[in-house]
């Protein structure tokens, strides 16, 4: 059931579960400050102090946002007219509130216009606490904003996919005519879309004429929709027809996470003990449900699931090579259509192993033609400053998947393991008050593998 909460002028003092039921409980969040509170705050600041501050004259049109209301919970809130209160202050700090939650994962915002998206892009950029910045897309003609802050189970299939390029990275080719990179964040700002791609190959050339190609996108969703993944990457393949190969890993968690709700009696190990490590968490979860490194068990600890894995979706697409105009050959993604096994396009489900051999065969043949791209690049890279380039090295090159997917279940389970802590500290810090240590050093979380540079030259 989708829940309703009003900005009205005696505030919002509690968080219910309709408009017919009792308040279940209060909250110290936004959304538990009165809109005069608001008001006032606003009347002095702004996001951190860098957002700009709209003026307006007239009631504000009504704009939604939908996330979690409260730790794991989808609904939408409203904020309807308030004649006192301009609506790009409000929203701003909406979103800044929504940050500051340790349960945060994703939300999406609707009515979103492009100088709010710039305002919130450039405070979140600012903002030298956020050690692990959040992904922001905006789609230009819906204006729709969606901010997601990545877990370790989104990163699993990152770092896993980064290391089977990493021959083709560190080949041997002249790095003063062409340059192979994947960068951890590449901002991708189109006509129709403004967003970072989880993860992309970039190829771009060092000297003569200045050229940039992507061969290669790759998108994981796991606190998103499939149709959300799906819009966000047809956009980017349509900006980029040149793109060789698009992947997509849709990680599905169902029942969806819900973390214990506030006031709820668990068992004294969780309430009562002191705040465990990961270890001593990880130790502590239920022998019947600590996964091996090859099952995809869920993280339970007192009989409360805090990461469960039930199938992982692969999508594959290729372009069609053989088509007659440059039009036909791109990449086309139907976010509404089913992905049939053909050609130049496949779907597989683990663990299963519903059609993943198809997946395997399909995505080891776009590597092969993301390497024969990069070959052709090259040339023609040493064609335009009159040198011939060597590509024996590149030539010679084996791209492929491992021989089975147990390198990328084991990616998932310690993804599991470590976003399950991830929650429980959440869950810690909205309870107690505590503080989060997720951040370690550079921002990696406890036990976090780092994903290769993935950069040469």
């Amino acid at each position: 059931m989708s829940t309703t909460c009003s900005a009205v002028t005696g505030g919002i003092d509690s968080y219910c579960c309709s408009s017919n039921r009792k308040p279940r409980y209060k909250r110290e969040s936004s959304y538990t400050t009165s809109i005069q509170a608001v008001s006032n705050e606003l009347s002095h600041t702004n996001i951190a102090g860098k957002l700009p501050i709209a003026k307006s004259t007239g009631p504000l049109a009504a704009s939604t946002y939908r996330g979690p209301q409260c730790p794991g919970e989808g609904v939408a809130a409203s904020f309807g007219a308030v004649d006192s209160i301009p609506e790009t202050m409000l929203r701003h700090n909406v979103i800044a509130r929504d940050l500051r939650k340790p349960t945060f994962d994703f939300q999406e915002y609707t009515s979103v216009s492009p100088e709010e998206f710039e305002a919130v892009s450039q405070a979140i950029k600012n903002d030298p606490n956020m050690l692990k910045k959040p992904k922001l897309t905006y789609f230009v003609g819906t204006r729709i904003l969606t901010i997601q802050c990545p877990s370790a189970v989104h990163e699993a299939p990152l770092e896993d996919v980064a290391v089977v390029f990493l021959p083709l990275l560190s080949a041997g080719y002249d790095h003063d005519i062409m340059r192979l990179s994947m960068p951890p964040n590449f901002p991708m700002k189109e006509n129709n879309i403004t967003c970072t791609p989880d993860l992309v190959l970039s190829v771009t050339s060092m000297d003569g004429p200045k050229r940039q190609i992507l061969p290669f996108i790759l998108e994981c969703a796991f606190t998103q929709s499939r149709q959300q993944v799906f819009k966000k990457i047809a956009l980017e393949v349509a900006a980029h027809p040149e793109v060789e190969m698009v992947v997509i890993v849709v990680i599905e968690e169902v029942p969806v996470y819900h973390a214990p709700r506030v006031g709820a009696i668990l068992p004294c190990q969780l309430t009562n003990a002191p705040i465990l490590d990961l270890e001593a968490f990880i130790s502590a979860c239920n022998p019947r449900t600590r996964p091996d490194k090859l099952r995809l068990a869920p993280i339970v600890t007192d009989d409360h699931t805090w990461c469960r894995i039930t199938r992982v979706h692969y999508y594959v697409w290729l372009q069609n090579d053989t088509a007659a105009t440059p039009e036909e050959m791109s990449i086309q993604i139907d976010p509404e259509a089913e992905v049939e096994q053909t050609e130049y396009t496949a779907h597989g489900i683990f663990p299963e192993n519903i059609h993943m051999d198809p997946v395997k065969q399909l995505w080891n043949k776009g590597l092969e033609r993301i390497k024969e791209s990069v070959i052709k690049f090259y040339r023609e890279c040493g064609e335009s400053v009159n040198e011939e380039v060597d590509c024996g090295a590149l030539e010679v090159l084996t791209l492929a998947l491992p021989q089975s997917w147990d390198n990328f279940c084991r990616a998932l389970v310690n993804g599991m393991e470590l976003t399950a802590f991830q929650r429980y500290q959440a869950w810690l810090e909205t309870v107690r008050g505590t503080k989060r240590s997720l951040e370690v050093g550079n921002g990696a979380l406890p036990g976090d593998r780092a994903r290769p540079r993935a950069r040469v030259g």
